[in-house]
């Protein structure tokens, strides 16, 4: 009889063990894993597409920006300015809901672009690398040569 009960405390402490390693991943289920798509919006810049950098418009106050979309994005923070530092905003949202953005009304010059993307919780990624774009007046209008006699 000593034996089978010296087989039964181990077969208990084996059973006790083994609960303890299922129970530790079932724990952390239940808090809730972590998405790595929301890991995705923390860490990954926007990739902005469209205008391409140091782009020149003529006679063009519109401009449309486009971007690859970071999966797991709410929406995306967008900020335009007049110089590199972003001292100097024209605009600025951070409610953007798609991967694209219209600007208009823009004087002629020199702008500063970046985007960034921004989780279910609010969490803000890093901005993306800052593109540079020119606005040009039109080339003026061709007036006829007058022959004169």
């Amino acid at each position: 009889m000593k034996l089978s009960n010296l087989y039964f405390q181990i077969l208990i402490v084996a059973l006790f063990f083994t609960s303890l390693t299922v129970a530790r991943p079932l724990a952390a289920e239940a808090e809730g894993p972590q998405s790595p798509l929301h890991d995705e919006v923390k860490t990954e810049r926007p990739l902005i597409l469209s205008p391409k950098d140091i782009s020149e418009f003529r006679g063009r106050n519109t401009i449309e920006f486009v971007w690859l979309k970071i999966p797991g994005a709410a929406r995306y923070h967008v900020v335009l300015a007049k110089d590199r530092g972003f001292r100097q905003i024209v605009r600025e949202s951070s409610g953007v809901a798609e991967a694209s953005y219209n600007i208009g009304d823009l004087d002629f010059g020199t702008f500063f672009f970046k985007v960034a993307a921004i989780s279910p919780d609010g969490t803000a990624g890093p901005f993306s690398e800052t593109l540079s774009f020119i606005i040009v007046p039109p080339p003026p209008a061709r007036t006829p040569l007058l022959l004169t006699e």
